[in-house]
């Protein structure tokens, strides 16, 4: 669940980042993403926000059955979607998506 919340924070800047340099679709794609591990969360304890989930000596809760298979599998939608984001972004720093009028 740590990691998960880890990926959920850098998907949050990577996305708002793109916003920085004119980059919609990097956001758009990102905030997908972090959708799919807020079902995660939502998943596990109910709730999208675990603040109370993590407790000293454990968790609140068992995951359910299921979930661990769930978490398992979802790279393999996650990843194509990721390598996407990752072309879109470098398209952008190279100058490929810019309109030919800004190459001079």
């Amino acid at each position: 669940m740590n990691e998960l919340t880890r990926i959920n924070s850098h998907l949050v800047w990577l996305g708002t980042h793109a916003l920085d340099i004119v980059a919609m679709t990097v956001f758009l794609y990102c905030f997908r993403e972090r959708e799919d591990i807020l079902r995660m969360f939502e998943m596990v304890s109910g709730q999208r926000m675990m603040t109370s989930y993590f407790r000293i000596g454990g968790i609140a809760l068992e995951p359910p059955l299921g979930f661990f298979d769930f978490v398992r599998d979802s790279p393999n939608v996650s990843l194509p979607r990721w390598m996407n984001t990752e072309n879109l972004l470098t398209e952008i720093r190279s100058g490929a998506c810019a309109p030919k009028a800004l190459h001079g």
